[in-house]
């Protein structure tokens, strides 16, 4: 039986290598770049700087004539400031005694790290779900919705703090204004889907990649008649749509990623979906210039107990991005105390290059 010491079982433990090798939660229906694209952040603030390219052509001129004067690219700056969460747990009386004589106590020191480890995923779990229901209402709202005790919203009633990622509201698209209703069978879904890419290209330059949508989308274009000819001219990817249900992976010049599984479980213990059943989210290649997934740092100490000095106090702490975990000893009455936290946000950096289309008004 491995033998721990109570050090190795108090100390801090950064979480990323079990992100890594545990599955569970809620559905991570998104690509992995929307997770992996991390830029670390000291505390949780950071500021962006910020440029529009321009989009005009020079001036024709006589050979050898002077230069003409042209406007200068005008820089700004954007501050931002990330979302962050932490969570406890007092361990049980037994474990307490358990730690506190632990030689004593070697037949339940297993149990302890069980019992331990155990919690611990639990608060990791939690993060992780609160990170990809984030990442997915930026998406579909371009927000992020909270109540007043920090609760994740899955729309904006009842809100108090809505984290906005700045997408325009021309970018929010009705299938009617472009033509008409997917469900209805007449329209010209492909035809909008082109009109959706041309004003992304002329938004913000960034050609579209990824058509993430919605259970309604699917069925629509099943039975549309301006795809009826091509799944006759092209019985491959007719077949994969009959078997699996789903929009062919590879269709259109888009890449679709089918999100209707999502799904979180709100605080009163009822699933809310986290994408609407009528929705398309365009969004283009998912890269350091459109994206980042922000990881913001705090100070964990790794030393229990008193400090001789100023000096060691300052020593004993190192600084842990994006998810951490640590105890704490306290009195009144004396209790062990397993702290998690979290410091993040998906970010849109080019609000302007994703857009959401409403196929069913």
């Amino acid at each position: 039986m491995p033998s721990y010491s109570v050090r190795e079982i108090l100390s801090w433990v950064p979480l990323t290598k079990a992100v890594e090798v545990v599955k569970g939660g809620i559905p991570s229906v998104l690509p992995q770049e929307f997770f992996t694209l991390e830029e670390k952040v000291s505390g949780h603030t950071a500021r962006m700087i910020e440029y529009k390219g321009t989009r005009k052509t020079s001036r024709i001129t006589n050979y050898g004539s002077v230069a003409r004067s042209m406007e200068r690219v005008e820089l700004g700056s954007r501050d931002i400031v990330l979302l962050s969460t932490r969570e406890q747990i007092p361990f049980r009386d037994e474990l307490v005694f358990i730690l506190r004589n632990w030689e004593q106590y070697t037949p339940q020191q297993h149990f302890a790290m069980r019992e331990i480890a155990f919690q611990g995923e639990q608060m990791r779990l939690r993060m992780e779900n609160l990170e990809i229901a984030a990442t997915l209402s930026s998406l579909v709202y371009g927000k992020i919705y909270f109540d007043s005790d920090g609760n994740l919203l899955p729309d904006n009633v009842g809100a108090s703090l809505v984290v906005d990622q700045g997408v325009p509201s021309t970018n929010f698209l009705a299938a009617s204004t472009l033509g008409g209703l997917w469900s209805n069978t007449t329209t010209n879904i492909v035809d909008q889907i082109t009109t959706i890419k041309k004003k992304a290209i002329q938004a913000s330059g960034y050609p579209l990649k990824y058509a993430i949508y919605g259970q309604d989308a699917a069925k629509h274009m099943a039975v549309n008649e301006s795809l009826r000819y091509f799944w006759a001219r092209h019985q491959d990817h007719n077949d994969s749509y009959l078997d699996s249900g789903v929009i062919p992976k590879k269709f259109l010049g888009l890449t679709w990623v089918p999100a209707y599984e999502a799904f979180y479980e709100d605080a009163t213990g009822v699933v809310r979906e986290l994408f609407p059943t009528d929705r398309v989210v365009f969004t283009p290649e998912i890269t350091e210039a459109t994206w980042a997934f922000y990881r913001g740092s705090e100070l964990v100490p790794t030393t229990l107990g008193m400090f001789g000095g100023a000096e060691q106090a300052l020593n004993s702490f190192v600084e842990v991005f994006g998810r951490g975990r640590y105890a704490r000893v306290y009195d009144n009455p004396v209790q062990i105390v397993d702290i998690a936290f979290d410091h993040f946000l998906p970010r849109m950096k080019v609000p302007n290059a994703y857009f959401v289309l409403d196929i069913d008004s």
